[in-house]
Formats: C-alpha cells, structure tokens, sequence
C-alpha cells in the first residue's frame, strides 16, 4: 500500500475525510448573506477613496465611477488647507484620554455592581442603564452652563470630561464579571486580599477582551466627536480633526468635494486600523458579555 493510500484510508477510519461531503445548505445561505452584508458595508469606504482619487471635473459627474487616472493633488490640497499635523494630536490625545478613564471608570463601576452587594444596588444599576436613553443633545447645554460656571472653557479637560464616563461600559463590564465565579473572590478574601486588591489582581486582568470593546468603542465616539469640542473650544489650537474637516468645506469659491472626501478617508484611517489589530479582543468582548 503507497503512502498516499494509506493516509486516505487512515483518514477515512478516523472520519477527518470530508471531501465528497455535500456542504449544508443552512451554512452556504449564511455565507452568502454575510458576504452580501460585508459588501453593503464596506462600499461607503471603497466609494470615498474613489472619489478622493477623481479630477475636479470627474468628482462630481454622475457618469463617472473609477477616476480615468488617480488625482493625488487632492490629498495635498486637503492636507494645506488646515492644519491637520495639530489637530491630528489632538484628536490622538481627546480620544485616548477619553478610552482610558472610560475603562478605569467603567471596570471599577462595573465590579462594583457586579460583585459588591449593597443596599439598592438592581434599582440603582436600573436607574443609571435608564440615562442611555438620554441623547447627548439634550445635555449639551447643561454640561455647556457647567463647564463655563466653572471657568474651564477652552481647556483639554473641558473637551474629555464629557466622555470620561460611559454608561455602555459599565454594562459591558458589570455583564463580564457577572460570568466570573464568586469561588475566586472567596479563595482572594481568605489569603487576605481587599477588594481592590481582587479587582486589581483578578477582575482587571481577565477582562482584556472587554477593555478592547471599549477601547474601540470609545475611541471612534470621541475620534468621531464633533459638536461639542466646536462649541467648547474657541482656539485653533484645541480643534480636532472633525472640525478640520468643517474648514474645508467653508470657502467662497465652493466646495472641493476631491479634497474632503480626501481629508475624509484619512481621518478614517486610524480608525479602520484599530479595528484591525483588535477585532479578535472586540469580538471576544463582544460574546463574552452575553454568557449569561
């Protein structure tokens, strides 16, 4: 017996042999569907860069869908028109603040709920899950009237405090630690620890793949912000690159649609290539809340 024919019939014995296997029916519908979906998803984007690559004549005709050759100008034409080297710091800076305290502020609230009981503590996790409900809008003039009372308009802190606080994080990790067994707290509390100390040593490290959902998360609300850091902040030095792009589109010769969707499909970068690198840790984030 050859060496192939030999492995063919080990496969078959051990039943790792599929080929020749009619493929179900139920998985090809899926596939299908959610390839269809992906596409849906993803044509935006493919049709931003497009556009970012067209002539000015070519940009806004209907007729024409693939630029006749790539029009590179537009990205230096969008790049001068406003200073985006500071306001891609700041955008950097606002968002990574905000990602940070969310997910200390959110771990610890979350535990807090999840595995300290006290008194009201359903009615009052019921009360604060209710404030999602609640647009960002319609507090916006409160927080404005809040910050100005306290004389720290046109600062950093002024920017971030909004976002340094996410009721959507909270319930992600209350979510988590809810699947943790208590056996490991009570095996903590008998050699001694606190309970920051199990939050710390046991809580914090085993939820990476919740962190990256809100990390995520966080950071395209806050990359993506763009109405209030324009009403908090006066100086140019403070904008983001939302409000860069706001600049762009504001010119008495009209509207260089090549170097917006220019300037467009590079403030998306950064965000397209955070979900890259942690789409495994968000959707590990993402099922593990629903466990139970």
């Amino acid at each position: 017996m050859s060496i192939t024919t030999y492995e063919e019939e080990l496969m078959k014995s051990t039943g790792t042999m599929t080929y020749g296997k009619p493929f179900p029916l139920g998985e090809t519908i899926r596939i299908v569907f959610l390839t269809i979906f992906s596409l849906l998803m993803i044509f935006p984007i493919f049709w931003l860069v497009l556009g970012s690559l067209k002539s000015p004549g070519e940009v806004m005709d209907s007729n024409v869908f693939f630029p006749t050759r790539p029009y590179f100008e537009n990205y230096l034409t969008a790049m001068s028109g406003a200073p985006f080297g500071l306001y891609f710091r700041n955008s950097f800076a606002f968002a990574i603040a905000s990602v940070v305290a969310q997910i200390i502020t959110g771990s610890l609230a979350g535990f807090g709920f999840a595995k300290m009981k006290f008194k009201l503590s359903k009615p009052l996790f019921m009360l604060f899950m209710c404030s999602m409900m609640i647009p960002s809008e319609a507090t916006i003039i409160s927080n404005y009237l809040t910050i100005s009372s306290l004389h720290l308009m046109d600062t950093f802190f002024s920017v971030v405090v909004t976002s340094m606080v996410s009721v959507f994080s909270v319930f992600l990790f209350r979510q988590y630690y809810m699947t943790i067994d208590n056996a490991l707290m009570d095996a903590a509390r008998i050699d001694g620890a606190g309970d920051f100390r199990i939050y710390s040593s046991i809580f914090a490290p085993l939820s990476k793949g919740v962190m990256a959902t809100v990390g995520i998360i966080g950071f395209i609300n806050s990359w993506n912000s763009y109405l209030w850091p324009l009403i908090i902040v006066n100086s140019s030095s403070l904008r983001t690159v939302q409000t860069g792009l706001r600049m762009l589109m504001q010119s008495d010769f009209g509207v260089d649609w090549g170097s917006v969707m220019a300037a467009a499909a590079v403030i998306i970068m950064p965000v397209v290539m955070l979900f890259i690198f942690l789409q495994r840790y968000f959707v590990q984030g993402i099922t593990k809340v629903g466990l139970k």
